[in-house]
């Protein structure tokens, strides 16, 4: 297994996925930074407006990023028929357990360039809020296991069309209809899994409309939501097995 992982890495070399997560991280971080403001107002509730802003952006941008990354993984794969050649050398099984490994390295890089981004930039900007530790980690396992579901989304569908065009169709209508929904009903994001990233916020936001300031209030943690997350995760990962198994070379 170890060979094949390198053989893998060696392959992707040049797609420069871990630079499009590192990318992405830094743009979601550079939105969220800007949208809460220096205001000494905006400083007193930073970290908690950023614990309520980064799902959104997450929403707005992770779908098509990660369908991106997904098929870059692929890229090679789909080129030429590429699959004839190697599963004369490899199992189907390994090889999509290799791509699996790749995409949850490069969602770990997004992670952690958004969760080491909250903690500078509080540091930079200079937020006088108490940092709740467990805020932090319940967003950045959130947004883990979102990303892990999308990339698992994205790479069975990789494997099914030759062609990248319908991923990233897919991914542009997952950012849109997710974002829409923001605007128009909370009850229909539990219908849209590429959402969850907001249904599973923990802070609550509450806008006043005669003071025109935001409050926030800390939210119960949705762990059934995020076991359901897992589950179809799990389903995914099977069904782009399937798909490969079943692919004809």
């Amino acid at each position: 297994m170890r060979q094949i992982l390198r053989a893998e890495r060696g392959k992707t070399r040049r797609c420069g996925t871990s630079w499009i997560a590192l990318a992405l991280g830094l743009l979601i971080l550079a939105t969220a930074v800007r949208t809460v403001g220096n205001r000494t107002e905006e400083l007193a509730t930073g970290y908690s407006a950023m614990f309520y802003a980064m799902p959104i952006y997450n929403t707005i941008f992770l779908p098509v990023g990660l369908a991106v990354i997904a098929s870059r993984i692929w890229d090679i794969e789909s080129k030429e028929k590429n699959c004839t050649l190697l599963f004369t050398l490899q199992s189907r099984k390994s090889l999509l357990a290799a791509k699996g490994y790749l995409a949850t390295r490069d969602n770990l890089i997004l992670v952690l360039v958004e969760g080491m981004g909250v903690l500078a930039a509080g540091r930079l900007v200079g937020y006088t809020e108490y940092m709740d530790i467990r805020q932090l980690l319940w967003m950045l396992l959130c947004t883990a296991l979102v990303n892990e579901m999308l990339l698992m989304a994205a790479l069975w569908l990789s494997i099914h069309f030759e062609n990248p065009v319908g991923v990233l169709a897919t991914g542009i209508f997952a950012s849109f209809s997710g974002t829409f929904t923001m605007f128009v009903s909370q009850t229909l994001n539990y219908f849209l899994p590429w959402s969850y990233y907001i249904r599973l916020v923990g802070m609550e936001m509450n806008w006043n409309e005669v003071t025109r300031k935001a409050s926030y209030c800390a939210q119960d943690f949705q762990f059934w939501l995020l076991g359901l997350v897992i589950v179809f995760t799990l389903l995914l990962f099977r069904g782009a097995r399937r798909e490969l198994e079943k692919k004809e070379v």
